[in-house]
């Protein structure tokens, strides 16, 4: 089995791709699985819950009917609940014969860090990640938390608290600077490594979810991420 995460913010760009991909694969129409948004009237809000991913587990380990593989292709990775994406990490973590997953997601924070340390990531806009110098400076910044004191972290707080989006865009990059640095310490088999990155990724990732979700006071909010680390 092959699992991909899949970044683009043009959905029908990532389609494509994946149409692509499995033509390549010689994978025909039937032996496609799309996981789409559970409209259910128990889900209040459209999303994909554990119980799609528990019949997704009945259909995805039997043999592909047509082709010699078959494909899983999530659609709106962002709309997986959490419950969901564990369930999911089930799956990539004892994985099917002659399967590829692909999952659809805008970007790396709409995924668990766990779910992006076991797939391959493919990104299909030069846009949506930020450029090497930004990478080498996050990474940076990422190897020196360690050392900072907490004044000087509490500075580094208040820096990047005075604009919210700027606050956010901030967040997104350091995770996606992580990503790549979880990638590497798994293909390294460097358990304690990875183990940190994916703990410092999911800080970020609930501090981020908050600042876009909710009114928290954005600066006592970086502090605390801060402060953790």
């Amino acid at each position: 089995m092959v699992s991909f995460v899949i970044f683009s913010k043009d959905k029908q760009l990532a389609l494509d791709y994946i149409k692509n991909e499995c033509a390549k694969q010689r994978i025909a129409e039937f032996d496609q699985i799309v996981l789409n948004k559970d409209s259910s009237e128990k889900i209040a809000a459209q999303s994909i819950g554990i119980d799609s991913i528990k019949m997704l587990q009945k259909k995805i380990y039997l043999k592909p009917m047509q082709s010699e593989d078959k494909a899983v292709i999530v659609q709106d990775g962002q709309m997986l609940t959490t419950e969901a994406q564990n369930a999911m990490l089930k799956i990539l973590e004892e994985p099917p014969l002659h399967t590829f997953i692909y999952i659809l997601v805008s970007h790396p924070s709409e995924l668990l860090p766990t779910i992006l340390s076991r797939c391959k990531i493919v990104i299909l806009e030069q846009s949506d990640i930020i450029n090497e110098k930004e990478v080498e400076q996050m990474n940076s910044l990422i190897q020196s938390l360690a050392k900072m004191t907490n004044g000087e972290k509490l500075k580094l707080a208040e820096t990047m608290a005075k604009q919210k989006p700027s606050a956010i865009l901030w967040l997104e990059a350091l995770l996606q600077a992580l990503r790549s640095n979880i990638y590497t310490a798994g293909e390294q088999n460097d358990k304690k490594t990875l183990k940190q990155y994916l703990q410092f990724a999911k800080q970020i990732q609930l501090t981020l979810r908050a600042i876009q979700t909710t009114n928290v006071n954005l600066r006592l909010t970086l502090e605390n991420l801060l402060l953790s680390l």
